[in-house]
């Protein structure tokens, strides 16, 4: 009996760690993809999470740097965030790299996003590239978990406009 406990006793902890894992990434609320709030948490609590440092008219080639972070409630568990070309689309916009407690994740659907190294930081700061000259509108998704399993979850959607340089003027980033 007691074999047969430790056996079942394993396989549930292999069966969540397994499912565990899939759950950290690839859920920014892209199109095409959910958050942790429309796949398997959320509730009651009231939290509130923002990311600046997005521009609303970028450089092309220019970098970025982003911050997530909470404004109320708890520490933010996790998020996942990427961006993408146009209003709707699937393509990747630009490129993220990881900074202060960021790492970047790529996985089906979901290649070159960002989330945290660990669990429950109150900020994170991560870069991104701009895309190239004549790729137009961008959208950054993020989605955040705060606090706990039951935590709020908060869903950001940004979007930045190809700045123009007019002839002989460069663009410069916008802070």
């Amino acid at each position: 009996a007691i074999m047969r406990r430790a056996f079942v006793l394993l396989l549930l902890c292999f069966a969540v760690s397994a499912m565990a894992l899939d759950n950290y990434t690839g859920r920014s609320g892209a199109p095409g993809r959910t958050t942790c709030a429309s796949s398997c948490h959320g509730g009651a609590v009231t939290n509130t999470v923002e990311v600046t440092g997005f521009p609303t008219n970028y450089t092309p080639g220019a970098a970025y740097l982003l911050t997530i972070r909470k404004i109320s409630g708890g520490t933010i568990v996790n998020f996942n965030a990427s961006c993408r070309i146009g209003a709707s689309g699937t393509t990747n916009a630009g490129a993220i790299a990881a900074g202060l407690s960021t790492s970047i994740y790529n996985v089906a659907g979901e290649t070159n996003g960002v989330h945290f190294t660990s669990s429950n930081h109150d900020s994170g700061r991560f870069t991104w590239t701009a895309p190239a000259a004549g790729t137009g509108l961008v959208k950054l998704y993020a989605g955040a978990l705060q606090t706990d399993i039951d935590g709020n979850n908060s869903t950001i959607v940004l979007t930045a406009n190809e700045a123009l340089a007019l002839p002989g003027i460069a663009a410069t980033p916008s802070p």
